[in-house]
Formats: structure tokens, sequence, C-alpha cells
């Protein structure tokens, strides 16, 4: 782009390509810039028709921009192009398209019904960081001729405008996601050290009002005031691991543990049949849930490593604590293994005994290995 400008010698287009890329650092919408840079093209070129494309990462065209239609010719013509015929020139990364006529290339593949007819053309691509970003295009010199190469210097000019348009509104949108990040974190900690700390210390003083000689209705009372309590910060837990892990909103305990079996299997060509309880779903703001989760991940590892086993057995359950097996068909495992074992097994029994729960692994009878896993539910 520097050698674009240096070529541009007439001062009043300098001038009137400066204030279009000035237009970038406006307070305008970028839907708004983008149309003003095509605008600005148009009138420095003298092109009756313009367009700019913004492409996603696959290529494909993610907001299309055209100017000098009316509102029913663009809905006549319908979808916007896709990169067929001279289009797909622009796709070949070759630099800028400047065309005579489009009609006589050997790739032309004509227009859409209802589309003018579109002899000179100019396309640039739109570059941020070395990937192609967006496309402008420009047709039909105004008073017939066809586009120069000093057009095209403009046309690159205003193509770098356009991407640091484009780079601008990404940033935005990167930092409002890290800013909507932030607060959600901060909101759930302070829904954490503040909401849930204050509900469980109402709760501790309603569990020792039995002490005081409190008897029928009025315990009654006070034990659905407790279990009512319980619910609540069931809730407002949930409610907080949703705040901060925004990643998993909307799955479940349960569908998470079925997506770690399946990633197992796919990678690793192991059946994996499992029995999982409804009673997992709205365990995920649980402290239980993220040690289940990784312990499934190291136990299925395990099995991969050492087993040698061509079927594993995946069973869950939760009553008045949670329980996991994981059995397999493999070798089985060695008398003194727990005296040799690996940090993986020693991270599956430390996590155990954090949620007092305990870990086994032992040789099954009927010939490979099943690991037992448990943690107390009560939170």
């Amino acid at each position: 782009m520097p050698n674009a400008f240096r070529r541009i010698s007439d001062v009043d287009t300098l001038q009137r390509l400066i204030d279009a890329i000035l237009a970038v650092e406006s307070d305008l919408e970028l839907t708004q810039v983008l149309r003003k840079i095509v605008e600005s093209a148009m009138e420095l070129l003298s092109a009756r028709y313009g367009a700019l494309s913004v492409l996603s990462k696959d290529g494909t065209i993610q907001q299309f921009i055209p100017v000098g239609l009316s509102d029913d010719e663009i809905r006549a013509i319908g979808p916007p192009p896709i990169g067929r015929g001279v289009l797909s020139l622009l796709d070949m990364d070759l630099g800028p398209v400047r065309l005579d006529d489009v009609l006589s290339h050997p790739l032309s593949v004509g227009y859409p019904p209802m589309h003018p007819i579109m002899r000179s053309f100019l396309g640039v691509p739109i570059n941020i960081q070395g990937e192609q970003s967006g496309r402008l295009y420009l047709a039909e010199k105004i008073g017939g001729g066809t586009f120069t190469p000093a057009d095209e210097d403009i046309a690159v000019a205003l193509s770098t405008a356009a991407a640091a348009a484009i780079d601008k509104a990404l940033l935005h949108v990167r930092l409002s996601d890290l800013t909507l990040l932030e607060e959600r974190e901060r909101i759930a900690r302070d829904m954490h050290d503040t909401v849930i700390q204050r509900l469980f210390g109402v709760g501790l003083m309603l569990n020792g009002a039995d002490r005081l000689g409190m008897s029928g209705e009025a315990a009654a009372r006070v034990a659905e005031a407790v279990a009512e309590l319980d619910e609540i910060i069931r809730q407002v837990r949930s409610t907080i691991f949703h705040l901060s892990h925004p990643e998993h909103e909307g799955e479940t305990i349960r569908s998470r543990l079925i997506g770690i079996i399946d990633e197992f299997s796919a990678r690793t060509g192991i059946e994996v049949r499992y029995e999982l309880p409804d009673s997992l779903d709205g365990m995920e703001a649980t402290r239980v849930a993220e040690h289940l989760l990784f312990s499934l991940r190291e136990a299925l590892s395990n099995v991969a490593r050492h087993a040698k086993a061509t079927a594993v057995q995946v069973s869950i359950s939760c009553d008045d604590e949670l329980v996991m097996r994981v059995a397999d068909n493999g070798v089985g495992i060695a008398e003194d293994a727990w005296n040799h074992m690996g940090m993986g097994l020693r991270n599956l029994k430390d996590r155990a005994r954090l949620l007092a729960g305990q870990c086994s692994v032992e040789s099954r009878e009927e010939g490979g290995t099943e690991l037992v896993w448990s943690a107390s539910i009560l939170d």
C-alpha cells in the first residue's frame, strides 16, 4: 500500500483518498464505514457499481455491501456472489484483478438473471495480517473505457483502509467478549463469596434449632426451610458455574461424561458401554463435578495405556455417595500396583480423598481390571 500511495500524484485525488481512510477512525458502525469506502472508490475511479465483501475464516462471504443498485435490484439479483467465474481469480491470492471486459474472459460464467451487465472490472483483495479477509469490487467505468493502473493504486490504498476497519471491528468484538467474561467471573465470585456463604450460615443456624427442644409442627417447618435452602444453594451454585464456565452453558454433567466416553472410544477404537443415572443432571455446579470428569478421563486413559482391552464398562451411581466403576476386559493389574503407581493413579486417589471418598483398583476374576472411585456428594 505505501507504494500505491507514492504512485498517486494528483493532489485532489490524494486528499480525497486520505479523507476516505480517515473515515475508519470515525465512530460510524462498521457497515457504514465500509459502505463509505466503496462510495469513495466509486467516486475516485468513476465506477458505476461497487461492492465490498467481508470473508469468514473458511473463505465464505460473511457480509456483502453492494453500492450503485436499488433495493429492488438487489432483491431481484438474489444472493451475493460465491466466487465463481472471474471472481475466482481473487481466491488465488494473485493480487488485484483488472479486466477490460469480464464477459470475454475465459473464466467468465456470465451474470445471473436481472443482474446488470458489467464489462470493465477491478477487484482488490483485502488482507489482514497476510490473510484475505475481504474483497473490494468496482465495475463499469462511467463514460466507457477501462480501469487504469492508477485506478488500481487507489483501490489498493482503499482496500488497506477497509482492512483497518475490519480489523478494528474484530478487535472491538474480542475486547467486548473479554470484558463480558471478566464481568461474568466477577459476578460469580461475588455471588460465591456473599450469597452462598450467607445462605450456608442461615442453614447452619436452622440445623441447630432442633437442639433448642423444638418439636412438632415448628420442627417440621424448620426442616422444610432447611431443605428449601439446600435447593436454593444448589440453584445459585448452578448459576455461578454457568457464569464462570460459559463454554459449558446448556450442558449437563451427564452430557459431558458421555462426551469424554465418545472421544475415548473414537480415539482408541475400544468399545465403551455405560450406565449414567439421570440424577447426575444438575450436579455440574458441585465440587464433585469437575473431579468426576477428570477422574473418568484419567481412568479411561489408564485403560488405553496399560490394559490392552477391547471393551470397557463405565457405571456411575449417586445415592448416599457418588461411585464410579470403570471395568475393562484387559490383562489385569499387578497385586503391588499401588506400590508402583504412576501419577495418574496417584491423582485419582488424591481427588477421592479430597472429597471424603476412596479409590481402588483390582483385577477381576473374569479377567481385566476394575477401578472404583467414590466421593461424598454432601457439598
